[in-house]
């Protein structure tokens, strides 16, 4: 391999680089850290990005979204909850509803009409 290298660059004079064998192995493995170490950089910047966001909505949001179902035509009825309770929603491209509070079994359940 080397033999051909060699005679690749002594034929051509723009290819004549007169680097020693351990020259040309320093510098490979010089750019293949420089590339491992911005492939690391970006990992870590993109790992710790979503960590950080996700932790700070998790820890300050009160309001979750447990479940969803989808009704077709861009509609949904969502179950959101807030602290304790759990409400009914509908949800279109120009309304948001509330339909009613769920509760657990047994207990008795508001329910709101919409006007």
């Amino acid at each position: 391999m080397q033999e051909t290298f060699y005679l690749i660059a002594s034929t051509s004079p723009a290819l004549d680089l007169d680097y020693s064998p351990y020259t040309l192995q320093i510098l490979r493995i010089l750019g293949f850290l420089g590339i491992l170490a911005v492939a690391a950089f970006v990992f870590t910047r993109f790992y710790r990005g979503k960590k950080i966001l996700s932790s700070i909505a998790k820890s300050r949001s009160k309001i979750h979204i447990s479940e969803t179902h989808s009704l077709g035509n861009r509609q949904f009825l969502l179950v959101a909850e807030y602290e304790n309770e759990k409400h009914l929603l509908g949800v279109s491209p120009g309304a948001i509803q509330h339909i009613t509070s769920l509760s657990k079994a047994g207990e008795k359940a508001e329910t709101y009409s919409s006007s």
